[in-house]
């Protein structure tokens, strides 16, 4: 950690990237027990499948930050890829994920 930067407990010092003139910080994530995580986001790309590509990065980073403790990188992958399917199996803010987006009219029962 560079001495002209200050950081407040708990924050992870900047990659070397973040130095970079044309580098831009897109999200960031806080997490407190007994709540639930906050996030602030800077919506990027025209293609929001980009985000996806994004996501699958930061799996396998975190596996291989785990490898690094002594885990087995390939079940650690796997556990979260497992969670992450299940956290949109359950009905969340984001809408029925069955591909039908007609707006549902809630006077009238499916």
């Amino acid at each position: 950690m560079s001495s002209d930067q200050s950081y407040k407990p708990g924050e992870l010092p900047k990659p070397p990237m973040a130095s970079e003139e044309q580098a831009v910080e897109i999200l960031r994530v806080w997490v407190s027990p007994g709540k639930e995580q906050q996030t602030t986001l800077k919506p990027m790309w025209e293609d929001v499948g980009l985000w996806g590509m994004l996501l699958a990065g930061v799996v396998r980073d975190v596996s291989a930050a785990y490898a690094r403790k002594g885990h087995n990188e390939e079940q650690v992958f796997k556990r979260i890829f497992e969670t992450f399917e299940s956290e949109f199996a359950v009905a969340h803010d984001v809408g029925d994920l069955s591909g039908d987006d007609t707006p549902q009219d809630p006077a009238r029962p499916n």
